[in-house]
């Protein structure tokens, strides 16, 4: 019999040794793996009719399920029982120029997934050297990243790089968005963790390799962000993302 209930945490604990796998092909009491799924489950993991899985949506809804069986390439999921994560009390928005190496936005995505991101997006900013992502590639490590550290909600990563300008200009009903830069000489740089309201939606911007434009940073300014520091050493963009994630981890966690 299927049994739903609503918990604060992402997993019961005794689901902490369970396989996992994702599906958004939910129809209670089925589910259908999609075929990356479908292949790690039957050919690498070797499940077999009976065996117990887990099932995340990515939308915060977990499944405790028994593998049925398969047709053709289709695997078959029967639900026992299913739960639902209740959201973390804040939303964090990632907005970052896209990198010169893929390899440091996977590894971006990969990490940011785990530790706690809500959104990304990828800007073309003016020293964007790197116009195309391969976001197929970029949502299948979320998806990977989110399983292994066991989370039930993935990252909404935006499937087209957006024009600075553009970008900042949408951004007009946030209270809460910040751009971190290096250009002490045009305006004064809060630290962020000492400015940023816990609990709270946010959205920060990181440039490039080379750091936004001063012109792209004036424009935010101008469009209501606030500008802020990461500390006195100057990180790698991607360094720069994940130190947002931490803090703002770290600092909603001590406000539980």
């Amino acid at each position: 019999m299927n049994k739903e209930k609503t918990c604060t945490f992402a997993f019961n604990p005794l689901y902490l040794n369970m396989n996992f796998f994702y599906s958004d092909d939910i129809n209670p009491p089925i589910i259908i793996l999609p075929p990356d799924e479908a292949h790690h489950c039957l050919h690498v993991l070797r499940i077999r009719t009976g065996d117990e899985v887990m099932v995340v949506d990515g939308r915060g809804n977990i499944y405790k399920c028994v593998y049925i069986h398969t047709k053709g390439k289709t695997c078959y999921l029967e639900i026992l029982e299913s739960t639902f994560s209740a959201p973390r009390p804040y939303y964090l928005h990632l907005a970052i120029a896209s990198l010169k190496n893929h390899d440091r936005m996977e590894w971006l995505v990969e990490k940011a997934t785990e530790v706690g991101v809500d959104e990304i997006t990828f800007l073309n900013t003016r020293y964007t050297e790197r116009k195309l992502v391969n976001f197929d590639r970029l949502k299948k490590i979320a998806i990977s990243a989110m399983k292994q550290s066991q989370k039930a909600y993935l990252p909404l990563i935006h499937q087209q790089v957006v024009a600075f300008d553009k970008f900042v200009e949408s951004c007009n009903t946030l209270s809460q968005k910040f751009i971190a830069h290096c250009y002490s000489n045009l305006t004064e740089r809060k630290i962020l963790g000492k400015i940023y309201t816990p609990q709270q939606p946010a959205l920060c911007l990181i440039g490039p390799e080379g750091d936004f434009s001063e012109e792209e940073v004036k424009k935010a300014i101008e469009m209501g962000f606030e500008s802020v520091t990461l500390g006195n050493s100057r990180l790698r963009a991607e360094t720069a993302a994940l130190s947002v994630c931490f803090l703002l981890a770290f600092i909603n966690e001590i406000h539980t």
